[in-house]
């Protein structure tokens, strides 16, 4: 090594050599280790920003526009990722209705919507666009004259919506578990009561035959009095007496 006769022997120890040494292949190393970070953090840095998304939340959605329809419309002004259309329950109406000999099924109506642009800043133009801007489409079609309520949702990220939809079908299914526990409870009542009601009422007929039978028992007067026929033996006692009632008729009437 050439550098090696310029060092002075007597200003440090060979410990204080090594370490002198040994810097100049660590800053290599460093270099390195700097180029390749800097190689993956290059890499790295336009996927977040490409993957950095946006939600737009739709607070109309007409009549009749299905999932498919929504995405096809807003896929013209920018990539659209997932979606979520909270649908309407119509009680009392029938979904399915023959027509011809095929099945036609009536399409879901749906209240809101939440959209995932691919892009923040994609999300951030179509709200600002479309927001109370006409539809838009042929003459003909059925949303041409609807217009679009758009809103993007700042700092909101689809993960707070699955939660929030998780923490609505929880507390949903709380609500039914508590009304069916009450509708039970109410069934278990009325049953008792039934069934207390029963009990009294065969312990106080028990208890008015044991009654009746300590009356009659004690030879008191029968509460009821019923009519029976003569015997022979009282016919036959009442017939001389009917004989010599007309014998005495019959002298009365000759004498």
């Amino acid at each position: 090594m050439k550098h090696l006769p310029e060092v002075d022997h007597d200003s440090g120890s060979p410990d204080d050599e090594e370490g002198s040494e040994a810097p100049q292949p660590s800053t290599s190393g460093l270099r390195k280790s700097e180029s390749l970070d800097s190689i993956s953090l290059g890499s790295e840095k336009p996927e977040e920003k490409r993957f950095k998304r946006g939600v737009v939340y739709i607070s109309f959605i007409p009549q009749g526009m299905t999932p498919t329809i929504l995405r096809d419309r807003l896929t013209r002004f920018a990539p659209v990722g997932r979606m979520y259309m909270q649908r309407v329950e119509e009680k009392g109406e029938k979904k399915r209705k023959k027509k011809k000999e095929s099945t036609w099924v009536q399409p879901d109506n749906y209240s809101e919507g939440w959209v995932e642009f691919l892009k923040k800043r994609h999300a951030k133009q179509v709200a600002a666009l479309l927001n109370n801007q006409p539809m838009g489409g042929k003459k003909k079609d059925r949303f041409h004259d609807h217009l679009w309520n758009l809103k993007y949702l700042s700092r909101f990220k689809w993960i707070h919506l699955v939660e929030r939809l998780s923490f609505e079908k929880a507390v949903m299914r709380q609500k039914m578990q508590n009304e069916i526990s009450q509708a039970k409870r109410v069934a278990n009542f009325f049953k008792e009561t039934v069934e207390r009601e029963e009990r009294q009422r065969k312990r106080l007929k028990k208890s008015n035959s044991g009654a009746s039978e300590n009356t009659s028992s004690a030879g008191g007067p029968s509460p009821y009095v019923f009519a029976q026929r003569e015997t022979v033996e009282e016919k036959k006692a009442k017939k001389p007496q009917v004989n010599q009632d007309r014998e005495n008729f019959l002298k009365s009437l000759f004498s």
